[in-house]
């Protein structure tokens, strides 16, 4: 009978939740209130939209573009991943656009 307790018991713990405390990251730091940002390879991005729909996120230097993606942007905080080891170590400049034309701009310094 004990061991029918003990192991019923067992049972019982085994099957409680897990409980997992995430803490929100407090502080964000915007990509395009700066002028100049480095960011390294897998870093995410973060900034404020004020309108949903379809946006775009450029990358381009003097010349030419060099990596572009569309998204389903959402009103307030958006992030975004940026993988740089593709991209080359100079100055770069970041551009988010809508419908309407460019929004904002910042540039990036690549790690």
């Amino acid at each position: 009978m004990k061991k029918y307790l003990i192991f019923l018991l067992v049972i019982i713990i085994s099957c409680q939740k897990d409980e997992i405390e995430l803490t929100p990251k407090s502080e964000y730091t915007f990509v395009f209130e700066q002028s100049n940002t480095s960011i390294k390879d897998g870093e995410e991005i973060y900034f404020n939209l004020t309108s949903e729909g379809i946006h775009l996120l450029t990358i381009s230097d003097d010349t030419s573009v060099i990596a572009k993606e569309s998204f389903n942007g959402s009103i307030g905080l958006n992030t975004k991943l940026v993988f740089t080891k593709v991209l080359p170590k100079q100055k770069l400049k970041l551009s988010l656009a809508d419908s309407n034309g460019v929004i904002t701009e910042t540039y990036l310094t690549i790690e």
